[in-house]
């Protein structure tokens, strides 16, 4: 045998071994990706239309090499009735082995809540929804992963933080706007 011909072939057998160890080693880690934590950090922009839902997604790779994210499909439905309030996409990126990383996500929420809904809202009783989702990693070849999450959110409770700070922030605007017609009328008579 030709030693041209030896060193091509050792020179595939070599490149086809390190394919499929990291295909070996890309499916391992995939397989360590789950989703570690759900956070929703706040509700804005509240009419009776809608509003918009802000928080994050935390997926950790338990894998030994870095794994990709191509997008996190989700889904926000009323927990009463099954409505699905918001759809949407978070697209990924890479997560390190042995770490984490946090895919932000903000989507407007939009509905007409029914008399019902809004007098739970207002009564203070817990008002869920549920955000249902996959998170979808990059496909190497035949390595396909989906790693599935769904997470409970009381509205009631982001509801009434939000009425809260409204009002907090309105009362201090009038107590602000009171003082200074105070300080003006003292001026006046003085």
């Amino acid at each position: 045998m030709d030693a041209r011909l030896k060193a091509v072939l050792v020179l595939v057998f070599a490149l086809v071994l390190c394919v499929g160890l990291y295909l070996g080693l890309y499916a391992y880690s995939a397989s360590k990706v789950e989703v570690r934590d759900i956070r929703v950090g706040s509700l804005g922009n509240i009419t009776l239309g809608g509003f918009e839902l802000l928080g994050d997604v935390e997926l950790y790779n338990g894998g030994v090499i870095p794994v990709s994210v191509e997008r996190i499909d989700y889904t926000l439905t009323l927990e009463e009735d099954g409505t699905e309030l918001a759809r949407g996409v978070i697209y990924g990126g890479d997560i390190p082995a042995k770490g984490s990383v946090d895919y932000a996500f903000s989507t407007h929420v939009s509905w007409m809540p029914s008399a019902q809904l809004a007098a739970s809202l207002l009564s203070g009783e817990g008002t869920y929804a549920r955000l249902q989702g996959t998170a979808r990693l990059k496909r190497v070849w035949f390595i396909d992963v989906s790693v599935p999450f769904e997470y409970r959110i009381d509205l009631g409770a982001y509801l009434k933080q939000f009425v809260e700070e409204q009002v907090s922030s309105a009362a201090d605007k009038l107590l602000d706007y009171a003082g200074a017609k105070l300080i003006d009328a003292i001026k006046d008579i003085i």
